[in-house]
């Protein structure tokens, strides 16, 4: 369990290097399937925790992410009263016993972005550790030093692989729902039968099994987008510049007024002006009168 820790203080701060990245946890459950479910293990309740790179390459529909995978849940409990004899006094107590498990491993996602869902395969593999607490409470006569609170009967490590197949719907710009099912295919690991829960020579204990830990999930997350740091205003994509017509057709400065030299706009106001000045002069001269010629009379 302590070099899952530092493992997972190595991984995460390499994420540092990363402008941006998904954070994801909600709710989980966990079905125990085959023989694993047949001799006795209980339906888990808990949740799931991701936090996973940037989705690359941005240009594709088709993209992947890597990251880490945290899980924990409470996979039943059972209770009872048991009488016990201790230092030659005897005791009743409440005896209740939790199975529980904790997976820690990898996550490699597989995504199709479309417009407003992310559908997403998953591949995990970790490690998990199986455990029994047992908790003893309303000891009657009381003595505190009777028996511990609470202490840990059985812990046991296993390795596992597992699959995901879920669809990420877009709530905002960054906040996803992501509804999936899981399973995972694990190694075999050491448990304790809760309803075999018994007191036998003053001693109460569970029978321990065997078993390969086959999984079932199911769960529900709300994924996170977060960004880091934005990319500085100083920095332009050539497509950016493609797109500035500043860039495509440079301007020229404006024409600068100069007298002495004519321009196209100057020669047309000169030839408006002389053939206004010609078209006055002619109002004023007398048409001549064109002489009429007479008209033969037969």
């Amino acid at each position: 369990m302590i070099k899952s820790v530092f493992f997972l203080i190595f991984l995460g701060s390499s994420f540092i290097g990363f402008s941006q990245f998904t954070i994801g946890g909600g709710y989980a459950g966990t079905l125990p399937l085959s023989s694993f479910n047949k001799e006795g293990y209980m339906f888990g309740n808990g949740g799931d925790f991701h936090i996973l790179t940037t989705a690359f390459p941005r240009e594709t529909n088709y993209r992947f992410q890597l990251g880490f995978d945290f899980n924990s849940f409470n996979s039943g409990e059972k209770s009872n009263n048991f009488s016990f004899i201790k230092d030659g006094n005897v005791y009743t107590a409440n005896h209740k016993f939790t199975n529980g498990h904790v997976g820690i491993g990898l996550k490699i996602r597989f995504l199709k972005v479309e417009e407003r869902f992310r559908h997403h395969l998953d591949i995990d593999f970790g490690s998990r550790t199986f455990s029994t607490l047992r908790d003893i409470n309303s000891i009657s006569p009381q003595n505190t030093l009777v028996y511990p609170s609470i202490n840990t009967i059985k812990m046991s490590n296993n390795s596992y692989v597992g699959f995901t197949i879920g669809s990420m719907y877009k709530l905002t710009r960054w906040l996803y729902l992501d509804l999936y099912s899981r399973i995972d295919f694990g190694k075999s690991a050491v448990w304790y039968d809760l309803n075999s829960l018994k007191n036998i020579n003053n001693i109460v204990y569970c029978d321990a099994k065997t078993t390969e830990t086959p999984l079932l999930w199911f769960g529900a997350t709300l994924s996170f987008q977060i960004k880091l740091k934005k990319a500085s205003n100083t920095e332009t994509t050539q497509d950016d510049n493609r797109r500035n017509p500043e860039n495509e057709y440079p301007r020229t400065p404006p024409p600068v007024d100069n007298p002495e030299v004519p321009t196209e706009e100057n020669k047309t106001n000169v030839l408006k002006s002389i053939w206004k000045v010609i078209t006055v002069i002619d109002g004023v001269i007398p048409k001549k009168q064109k002489e009429r010629k007479p008209v033969n009379s037969n």
